[in-house]
């Protein structure tokens, strides 16, 4: 008892540098996040989405709408809605390699489609060319060309991107993008 009416306060310091022992490894990531989230993200927004896919053995173009929002457990995070309403998804969006990379899972049932697509630089972003993998809407596994694009396009105007862009050789089970 003698200690601690000589010096008390060895307690109080002792307390003030346990707070900032476990306080001060997380600051820089407290300040680096909420100086992310104070700036805009060119792919941040609203976006048209139109993709290949099979449904009832046909052949068909599927549209959603897609926005991509800052995160707070990850980067950026998804929601993808299909234009007549049969599906909706919820994912994350991170940046790997230069490429933007988005896992997706769905509310209705149990898929986890992914998308892939070349990183655009901010001066030429209004449209995204890509690959999806997934299931397709007669529940086959399926891969093929989605494009992102900033302004609604016509079902020709997304033809014609997709042929110029996608590269896919007759009798070869393979697709990739063109750079």
């Amino acid at each position: 008892m003698n200690l601690l009416q000589q010096e008390p306060n060895w307690l109080v310091s002792a307390a003030a540098g346990a707070a900032l022992g476990i306080v001060l490894p997380y600051a820089g990531k407290v300040c680096y996040s909420v100086v992310r989230r104070l700036k805009k993200y060119h792919l941040e927004g609203p976006w048209h989405g139109y993709l290949y896919s099979h449904k009832n053995d046909q052949f068909v173009i599927c549209e959603f709408k897609l926005k991509i929002k800052k995160g707070i457990t990850s980067r950026y995070r998804i929601i993808m809605k299909y234009s007549d309403g049969t599906m909706s998804y919820k994912g994350t969006m991170e940046i790997e390699n230069a490429q933007v990379y988005m896992n997706l899972s769905s509310k209705q049932h149990e898929e986890h489609p992914v998308f892939r697509f070349n990183l655009p630089i901010s001066s030429n972003d209004r449209i995204m060319i890509g690959l999806w993998l997934s299931l397709d809407n007669d529940m086959h596994v399926g891969s093929g060309a989605v494009i992102l694009s900033r302004d609604p396009l016509e079902r020709t105007d997304f033809e014609d991107i997709a042929k110029r862009e996608i590269h896919s050789e007759r009798g070869k089970a393979i697709l990739r993008i063109n750079k």
